[in-house]
């Protein structure tokens, strides 16, 4: 029995945002971030769980974290530039601020300078900046390009990071430069549609552990590659048939974590890593993320939530698999057991493709209590994301109030491996909703309380795109639609939003001047007229992700065929990730709008 009433403020409000929690070099003390009201700010807290100390405040919120090696300084950026300051947040300090804004920072292994990224000549570059004196900063990867995740080799000589190559987007590429002295940077990828990220220095400083995703089995699977010999001295340390990420290193670099996807929760394996032969750490499903490994490899911190857990950091015993809570599990007078039913599901499309999803069932459902739920489907962003066994307050509060839920991973998800992941290459607006359609022919087959009258839809970003396809192919499927944040015309969209929504919709849509007309079959607005159902409709003013004007174009068009519709633009907000006073209206707006269409009068 819940001790307190679950209020969309308590959800809302909670502090269950903790994020980029970072373990000091000595062992002894976390650094992360935490909101304090609309603001992010770092916190401190012994290795073993304490109440959590701030040591920054005020209206302007820090990110990214980084330790001194010494563990003495902190680095962090905030409005734009890169902040240094003490370990308790005291003598903090501007280092480098540039209008085109510097982001994350890290340290050099003498402590005497960072590493830091800006755009300041267009590009996402890496840069060097020393602690004390005023020289200018120095760009470290000189190429046009857009470099990410920088990693310096144990001597501070080398510095490896990743880029998507420019002519084959679907071509990620690690590259190594050098750090201590101006110089070109080597290509480690060899030719072809490799996708390689997240690489970690050995020891040696000669080899790198990464992820790769070769065109020969299509699997993000484990690589230890030589820094010298890269297409020659190549080994895969594990099999395929899952999607990995992440490996970490223990700092003796003798032992490796990373995890592995199964279904929507993640795997944890821990092994030496010169063998190739990790073996999985014994966790309930959930998602992991390895943060400090030991040198002898039996203790792992990592930042764990599930659907009846938020985030919280915990040590694992990695031979026994026992976690120990070193922050709160769950919410103030809100346990594991007071959170919704859920449970797997499988089905195979119209095209003999598997599909993964999950079921959510109220509690009044699952009792027997009631013979009948509202059923809403939710269709994830990206498309290249997928849904993860994770902390969903919205979620908890919709099945609180009687709703069931269905989430699914469409075609074109990550964690399937490449095939699935392609097979929406050139079929946005149909693979996608072929596999929606039949996602609720399951449903109603197999979920004796569910109505065809009752049917909504959830989305957000290409979740809410894929909303009003909804509407408009199968107009009598659904009662009702909210969509947040999504597109409307692609052509427009390419043109209007930033650079990274715009390399992803070409890298799977193809050139918009090619296939023009592709790319209007594609689009919703030019559907409208077969709407029926009522839409929600949100949108952040200042998302550059899917620009507003998407919305403004189909609110316009709606109005024009006399559509009935709602919409809500948030000032200030960008694609997602809204101030919690928004978040809780957004919520509240659309709990309003389903018990309204699903269950009241309007249904």
């Amino acid at each position: 029995m819940r001790e307190t009433p679950l209020t969309l403020e308590s959800l809302c409000g909670a502090p269950f945002a903790l994020e980029e929690p970072t373990l000091s070099p000595d062992g002894s003390t976390w650094v992360f971030t935490l909101n304090v009201g609309a603001t992010r700010h770092l916190f401190t807290m012994p290795v073993q769980g304490a109440l959590p100390v701030p040591i920054t405040g005020g209206v302007n919120g820090f990110a990214h974290p980084s330790w001194s090696p010494d563990g003495q300084r902190l680095c962090a950026d905030s409005r734009g530039g890169v902040w240094l300051l003490d370990r308790n947040g005291s003598n903090r300090r501007c280092l480098t601020k540039h209008a085109a804004g510097d982001s994350w920072a890290g340290w050099f292994p003498d402590g005497q300078q960072l590493l830091f990224g800006s755009r300041r000549r267009g590009w996402s570059q890496v840069w060097a900046l020393p602690v004390e004196g005023a020289d200018e900063a120095e760009c470290l990867t000189p190429l046009p390009r857009d470099f990410k995740n920088a990693r310096l080799s144990p001597d501070g000589r080398l510095l490896a990071c990743f880029c998507q190559d420019r002519e084959n987007l679907n071509r990620s590429e690690v590259w190594v430069f050098p750090a201590d002295t101006p110089g070109d940077g080597r290509c480690l990828t060899p030719p072809g549609e490799y996708w390689e990220t997240g690489a970690v220095w050995l020891p040696d400083g000669k080899t790198l552990l990464l992820n790769s995703e070769s065109p020969a089995d299509g699997w993000a699977r484990l690589y230890r590659v030589s820094v010298e010999h890269p297409f020659e001295q190549r080994e895969a340390l594990t099999e395929p048939g899952a999607e990995e990420s992440g490996p970490l290193l223990s700092s003796n670099g003798k032992y490796v974590a990373f995890t592995r996807q199964v279904r929507d929760a993640n795997e944890l394996f821990v092994g030496l890593s010169a063998s190739g032969r990790p073996k999985r750490v014994e966790l309930p499903m959930g998602s992991v993320q390895p943060l400090s490994l030991s040198d002898d490899g039996k203790t792992l911190y990592a930042l764990r939530e599930s659907y009846t857990e938020i985030p919280h950091l915990a040590r694992i015993d990695v031979a026994s698999g026992n976690s120990n809570a070193l922050t709160p599990t769950c919410l103030p007078g809100f346990t594991g057991g007071d959170c919704a039913a859920t449970r797997a599901i499988k089905f195979r499309n119209r095209e003999g493709v598997d599909i993964e999803g999950r079921v959510w069932t109220p509690a009044d459902v699952a009792s027997g209590k009631e013979a009948y739920a509202p059923l809403i489907v939710r269709a994830h962003g990206g498309p290249s994301a997928h849904f993860r066994n994770c902390w969903d307050p919205f979620a908890q509060w919709l099945v609180a109030q009687g709703y069931a839920l269905l989430d699914y991973d469409y075609r074109g998800s990550s964690g399937h491996g490449r095939e699935f992941r392609r097979a929406l290459y050139g079929r946005w607006g149909d693979a996608e909703m072929l596999d929606t359609y039949d996602a609720v022919a399951w449903a109603l087959a197999n979920l004796p309380f569910v109505r065809r009258e009752r049917i909504g839809f959830w989305g957000a970003s290409y979740g809410g795109y894929m909303a009003y396809h909804a509407l408009a192919q199968q107009p009598e499927m659904f009662r009702c639609a909210v969509a947040a944040c999504g597109d409307t015309e692609l052509y427009d969209s390419i043109y209007h939003g930033n650079r990274s929504g715009r390399l992803d919709t070409i890298r799977q849509m193809g050139d918009p001047e090619a296939n023009r007309e592709a790319y209007r079959q594609a689009s919703p607005i030019y559907r409208v007229e077969d709407f029926q159902a009522p839409l929600l409709i949100s949108h952040g003013r200042s998302d550059t992700q899917v620009p507003v004007i998407m919305t403004e174009m189909l609110v316009r068009e709606l109005k024009n065929q006399g559509k009935f519709h709602e919409v809500k633009i948030y000032d200030g907000e960008g694609h997602g990730g809204m101030r919690p006073e928004n978040t809780l209206d957004q919520w509240k707006r659309e709990t309003d709008f389903f018990n309204r269409h699903l269950k009241g009068s309007g249904a």
